[in-house]
């Protein structure tokens, strides 16, 4: 068990237990409470608090223990750093131009992370290798690595669209682009999962427009003064004993200000 639990533990019965037994022991000839019961239990917290003691002191030592096996396991390990080879994935060739070395990237590297099923973006991946993210589609253009949309047919595209609405009635249009990057591996640009959804689910598509679609907002009238008022207060100032309410006059907007 941890260190720091265990001296939790041992302080709660020290500051709440005990107290709640003092307070017992006054209390007892008044309540009409057996002293043999309360003794009972300040013998039982005695008992339990020597027992976390023996376990912190137990857990303490060994705490101790494992953070100089740490310790001595770093050490023998930046001893023989010498002898541990690191795969380097970038490497530098000096052209006899002006400026930087030009840089290059390991392509078995960029294979893996472009390969099908594994859309890591070019940001992320730029920032890990620690180049920019120009130099890294340079590298992807000369590999001819294409990280850009799957090429699918609609005809395939709507076989997909309307298995997942078969099995999904309620799927949107977000579920539907995740299905296809998580379980098919694809990358499909969205206007043309719109277009396929629509053209699968018409019906659905249109009622979700109808309800998707911005109302028109109603016009506000109030008909003469002092017919409608508007209320509100601030309070993120009562620390200071500042309260603000604010009254507007729904006819002619007026506002009042009260401090």
């Amino acid at each position: 068990m941890e260190t720091y639990r265990l001296q939790q533990y041992g302080k709660a019965i020290i500051s709440d237990a005990y107290p709640l037994l003092l307070l017992l022991m006054d209390s007892a000839a008044s309540e009409s409470l057996p002293m043999e019961w309360i003794e009972n239990i300040a013998n039982e917290f005695t008992a339990l608090l020597a027992l976390i003691d023996e376990a912190w002191l137990t857990s303490k030592d060994e705490y101790v223990e494992s953070i100089i096996a740490q310790f001595n396991l770093s050490l023998r390990i930046s001893r023989s750093d010498t002898n541990i080879n690191t795969p380097q994935h970038i490497y530098t060739t000096h052209t006899g131009k002006r400026g930087q070395p030009k840089k290059h990237v390991d392509p078995k590297v960029l294979h893996n992370a472009f390969q099908k099923g594994r859309r890591i973006p070019t940001t992320v991946l730029a920032s890990i290798l620690g180049i920019d993210r120009k130099t890294l589609r340079v590298r992807m253009q000369e590999m001819d690595i294409d990280s850009s949309f799957d090429k699918i047919s609609d005809e395939d595209l709507d076989t997909l669209v309307r298995q997942y609405h078969q099995e999904n009635p309620g799927g949107g249009r977000a579920y539907m682009i995740g299905q296809l990057r998580a379980v098919h591996s694809l990358c499909i640009q969205c206007h043309r999962v719109i277009d396929s959804m629509n053209q699968i689910d018409r019906l659905g598509q249109g009622l979700w427009k109808h309800v998707a679609e911005k109302k028109e907002r109603t016009r506000y009238h109030v008909p003469r003064p002092n017919h409608l008022w508007h209320i509100d207060g601030h309070h993120k100032l009562i620390a200071w004993g500042i309260v603000i309410h604010g009254v507007v006059d729904g006819y002619s907007r007026k506002v009042y200000l009260h401090v």
